[in-house]
């Protein structure tokens, strides 16, 4: 495949997310809207609405954890509709 699609994570048929590490992760979202991330990383798998946060987004299995070297979920939170950070399990 050609162009941005290339590149981005959203998903067709049964292709699997690549795994990245939590650094390469968090390098490609930081600061960015919810939009963006969509852009770059698809749908999250589930959503939250928290108090303390605009929104929290989980993704699983997208990051490896590098002491188990096992697949991480990663919860990417947003607030004032930006990413704020992401928080690995």
């Amino acid at each position: 495949m050609d162009g941005p699609e290339a590149s981005n994570g959203s998903l067709s048929g049964n292709d699997k997310p690549r795994l990245e590490s939590y650094e390469e992760f968090e390098r490609r979202i930081d600061g960015k809207t919810a939009h963006e991330v969509m852009m770059l990383i698809g749908r999250p798998d589930s959503a939250l609405h928290m108090p303390d946060a605009d929104e929290v987004w989980c993704y699983r299995n997208r990051t490896i954890n590098p002491v188990t070297r096992k697949p991480d979920s990663p919860r990417v939170i947003f607030s004032d509709g930006r990413v704020k950070r992401v928080d690995h399990s």
